[in-house]
Order: C-alpha cells, then sequence, then structure tokens
C-alpha cells in the first residue's frame, strides 16, 4: 500500500475501509458516518471563502452559480475588463452576493491544485483508485437544490465538509457508464422514467464520506444550516482504452488495412472465416509482450502527473 493510499486508512476506520473496497468491487453505495472532525485538517468553510474572495482566479467554466436546480447565465455574476489585449472575465463581487441572497448555490470545478489539502486529497485517492481524479465543490443553501435528478459517468467520494446535505440514491442505470453519447445527454423525461426505486435516503453531515459507483441515479438537497461538500471524481482505464492501444497496433499489419472486398475474393473466404482470421490475429496481438509491456505501462501512467515546479534560486 503507498503511502497516500495509507492516509486513506485515517480518514476511513479499518471496518470502513473494507467496506469500502467491498463496495468498489460489487458496484454497491457506501456511506461512513460518526467522525464529524474527520476532514477538518484538509479542508474548511474557511478555505472555502478564501477561495471564493480570489475573484480574480475564476473563470465561467470554473465558477457557477445554480439557483432550484438551473444555470445561471454567467454574464449576470462576471463582468469584463478592459486590458491592452483581449477582454477578461472577472468575478462581480455584487452579481454573486445578489444571487446568494436569493439561495443560491456555488459549483466550484477543478479545484483539487488550489489548497495544500486539496491536493493531498486528490493524491490519496489517486493512489487508491489509480485513476484520474478531478474534485468539484458545491455549496448550498437550506431547500435549495443545486442539481436536478441524474448520474455520473465517473465514481464519486464525497466528503461532506459542513451542514447537512439529503442525497436520494435511485438505482444504478447500467453498470460502468462512460462519456459516451449512449448515457450522455439524456432528457428530463428519460432520467424520471429510468430512475426506479429509492435505494437509499442518507443525510450527510459533517464529516461524513460517501462513496457512489458510476451510473446510479441521485439528487440532493440541503437540509440543515448551509451544505458545502467536496465532490472528487475517478475515471479508471477500461477495455474500450485497450481497444485503442489494439487500433494502433494493428496499423502496422497490412491484414488489417487491406480492404475487406479483395482479402475475401484474393483467399477465397466467406466473410464469417475472413472475420475469424482477424480475431486470430487479434489474440495473437493481444499475447505479444510488447503489447502487454504496453498496457502495463499505460495503466502506471493513466493517472493524472503530480509534478511539483521548483522555481531556479540562483
Amino acid at each position: 500500500m503507498k503511502q497516500n493510499e495509507e492516509m486513506l486508512t485515517k480518514i476511513l476506520t479499518p471496518e470502513e475501509f473494507i467496506a469500502l473496497q467491498e463496495a468498489i468491487q460489487s458496484q454497491s453505495p457506501f456511506w461512513a458516518t460518526g467522525k464529524r472532525n474527520r476532514f477538518s485538517n484538509f479542508f474548511s468553510m474557511k478555505n472555502f471563502e478564501d477561495l471564493v474572495n480570489q475573484s480574480g482566479i475564476w473563470t465561467p467554466d470554473r465558477f457557477e452559480i445554480y439557483l432550484d436546480a438551473k444555470k445561471m447565465p454567467p454574464h449576470n455574476y462576471f463582468s469584463q475588463m478592459s486590458t491592452q489585449g483581449p477582454p477578461k472575465n472577472k468575478l462581480f463581487e455584487m452579481g454573486l452576493q445578489q444571487f446568494l441572497d436569493r439561495g443560491a448555490s456555488i459549483v466550484l470545478n477543478d479545484i483539487d491544485t488550489l489548497t495544500p489539502g486539496l491536493k493531498t486529497l486528490r493524491k490519496m485517492l489517486t493512489d487508491f483508485t489509480g485513476g484520474k481524479v478531478e474534485c468539484n465543490l458545491y455549496y448550498s443553501q437550506t431547500n435549495h437544490q443545486a442539481f436536478p435528478l441524474h448520474f455520473d459517468v465517473h465514481d464519486v467520494y464525497a466528503f461532506q465538509v459542513s451542514g447537512e446535505k439529503r442525497w436520494h440514491v435511485y438505482e444504478q442505470i447500467s453498470p460502468y457508464p462512460i462519456n459516451h453519447i449512449n448515457f450522455r445527454g439524456l432528457g428530463k423525461e428519460t432520467h424520471e422514467k429510468n430512475k426506479g426505486k429509492i435505494t437509499q435516503d442518507i443525510v450527510m453531515q459533517r464529516g461524513d464520506f460517501f462513496y457512489l459507483p458510476a451510473g446510479f441515479y441521485h439528487q440532493a438537497i440541503c437540509t440543515g444550516n448551509a451544505s458545502l461538500h467536496l465532490s472528487f471524481s475517478s475515471v479508471e482505464m477500461i477495455g474500450l482504452e485497450v481497444i485503442s492501444q489494439l487500433y494502433e497496433a494493428a496499423v502496422k499489419e497490412a491484414a488489417f488495412r487491406a480492404p475487406i472486398n479483395r482479402s475475401l475474393l484474393n483467399k477465397d473466404l466467406g466473410l464469417e472465416d475472413y472475420l475469424e482470421q482477424l480475431a486470430i490475429k487479434f489474440t495473437k496481438l493481444l499475447g505479444e509482450e510488447t503489447f502487454v509491456e504496453n498496457i502495463k505501462n499505460q495503466l502506471k501512467q493513466y493517472p493524472y502527473p503530480h509534478h511539483k515546479i521548483k522555481l531556479p534560486r540562483k
């Protein structure tokens, strides 16, 4: 077990850690509760306030406002600054405050490098999952919902930092959905039709941890004081990416580049026999040592790199 993966066992009890591993294997949600200071050393409401008030670092794609499940147009809370070059967007504090006074939610995207605690959590989960890990932050106010019913195409590791949030988890639409048109862009009516029955009804409180596998319909609403939670997404390497690598290897073989009709005529083959021969060649490629080593390297290099920039001091 890697050092940063071991740190996950400091957040979860030994029993919770085992239960999380079992939940991942069985593709089942997992909720750990009862430790209110579980994440206090990593992120706090004060950290959030400090980030929000760094108005110059935000752009419309990373700072979003939702009001009762509807995304607000960025021009209502971003202003354009005139510069010597192209105009730049700057967070408009007064516009943001007006939305907050109406109960709006804040979503901060891709924040996993903005504080030391977030970096540590990202590294910890990267070592644990072996996947590409990113972090979004969700701040919601009492009885206001940021997002409507939906499912994610990535696994979710949620950390409740402050307040309370009630989650309704429904059935899983499909095991291991991916970022593909078959799973993306479904309308509200389709979601309502496919959501199935509620499988879990939980209230996340400060210090709670929740693992939700990809594909489970869910929705959440703030039920107590203003809710703040971190949502780390993890996407691991899948078999389809092996197929992509197989394509790159097959490009080098003339048999895969030859026109199909000519191959059928030249070898007097039926289509079924031709496809069977291709399958044999694919199987041979999959078993070659160089191909296997390539996949091993892809697995090792799959997570986002964590390089620290060192500035020259001379």
